[in-house]
């Protein structure tokens, strides 16, 4: 996931697209919709070392996480239509694989739903 604690950019790109003001309405983000309006297949690479992870704290508390659901949901509308439905099949398929993955065990084959389970775990 693409946020301020892990992200780099060059200032050309930064400036190309002038920063974060398209996004200064917006009270969090913005570092995650700058890469969203300025990244494209030629200009992104991932970096796997080691050195380059950075770990955050998740949220331990319902209270805690549905603030920060809401913020997310206030930011989502200025992403672009395909990023969003990437986005929405990705959570739903998060939402969707235990109750289906019962389902193919009663009415499939427990063998075959574990292996796909085994496989996702």
């Amino acid at each position: 996931m693409g946020v301020g604690r892990n992200l780099s950019y060059k200032k050309s790109v930064f400036f190309r697209h002038k920063g974060f003001s398209a996004h200064n309405n917006v009270p969090g983000g913005d570092d995650d919709l700058f890469i969203n309006k300025a990244a494209t297949k030629e200009n992104i690479s991932i970096v796997i070392d080691k050195e380059a992870f950075t770990l955050s704290e998740p949220a331990t508390t319902w209270k805690q996480w549905t603030k920060q659901k809401k913020r997310h949901y206030t930011t989502s509308r200025y992403y672009k239509p395909v990023h969003k439905l990437l986005l929405g099949m990705y959570a739903l398929s998060h939402f969707l694989f235990y109750p289906l993955l019962l389902v193919s065990m009663v009415y499939y084959s427990w063998e075959q739903a574990l292996i796909v389970f085994a496989i996702r775990f």
